[in-house]
């Protein structure tokens, strides 16, 4: 099951188990999962509360996670909560239901990033080298993205770019961070984001932030382009021969952009008069 009811996000790329900073020397032992419906923690699975409060000894590695709660599981795995935002609502020694509510998604103690996540972490004993990849234990993967149920749906099936804003500096910013991350294109102009090509999974990672900002969102109209392959061929002022006029003619080697498309018919803008070409003449180069 999620830590949070609803959509659980990994929202950064350093937020992912095994991801190191400070040139290799800082490790990171869990996953940080941000609850984007929910704000409640809930234990992923039954077991006995073996610690729940803060440490504030920063000579204890622990202080680092500011309130927090340990789960000795029934598998016997020791489970963390960690950075919520007060005291947890469970106490040391409390059995407790997969479910159960345990404590407010915060970033008290040192939480990467200053925002509000979840650190989870999944180890087979008390220390830090017994950490193991939670990323299972949550319903989430080792990676960028949401997950959990999808109310936000991909524009398209098939990939492709979407176009975000017009946004604020700073949430240009933060999909641009977004963007690297899933390793996406990325342009910006006039305050306005194309991100992409993306696959409908990672659609929903950026339709999601986009929603979270409350900035629009709308796939980008990609258009073929088309070269002539006939040594000249009759512009027509329709999709047809029979009922529609020539208009303007085109060279081979000549390309153009589709503005629209009707029964094996183009319809192109040339230096002339704009008009209907037939496909049967043309290939499509991009």
């Amino acid at each position: 099951m999620t830590i949070f009811e609803g959509r659980n996000q990994i929202a950064y790329s350093y937020g992912r188990f095994g991801y190191t900073r400070n040139s290799g020397k800082t490790w990171h032992g869990g996953i940080d999962v941000v609850g984007v419906d929910s704000s409640m923690i809930r234990a992923v699975v039954a077991g006995i509360v073996v610690f729940s409060g803060i440490v504030t000894n920063k000579t204890a590695r622990t202080w680092e996670w500011g309130y927090y709660v340990c789960i000795q599981g029934n598998d016997g795995r020791f489970y963390y909560y960690c950075h919520m935002a007060q005291a947890p609502v469970v106490r040391t020694g409390q059995s407790v239901n997969a479910g159960a509510a345990i404590g407010i998604m915060g970033n008290t103690g040192n939480a990467a990033g200053g925002y509000k996540h979840c650190h989870f972490e999944v180890r087979t004993a008390r220390r830090a080298s017994a950490a193991i990849n939670p990323a299972p234990y949550c319903g989430c993967e080792n990676r960028v993205g949401t997950y959990g149920p999808v109310s936000i749906k991909p524009l398209s099936s098939e990939a492709c770019i979407i176009n975000i804003g017009p946004a604020s500096t700073g949430d240009v910013k933060m999909l641009q961070n977004l963007a690297a991350s899933l390793q996406l294109g990325c342009t910006v102009a006039d305050n306005v984001l194309s991100i992409g090509p993306m696959t409908p999974g990672d659609q929903v990672a950026v339709l999601t932030m986009a929603d979270k900002l409350m900035l629009p969102a709308a796939q980008a109209i990609r258009r073929k382009i088309i070269a002539v392959t006939a040594d000249s061929l009759r512009v027509r002022s329709g999709p047809g021969t029979d009922d529609f006029k020539q208009v303007d003619s085109v060279k081979a080697g000549q390309k153009f952009e589709v503005i629209d498309e009707c029964d094996g018919w183009y319809f192109v803008e040339t230096d002339g008069l704009d008009g209907w070409i037939s496909a049967e003449y043309v290939r499509v180069v991009a």
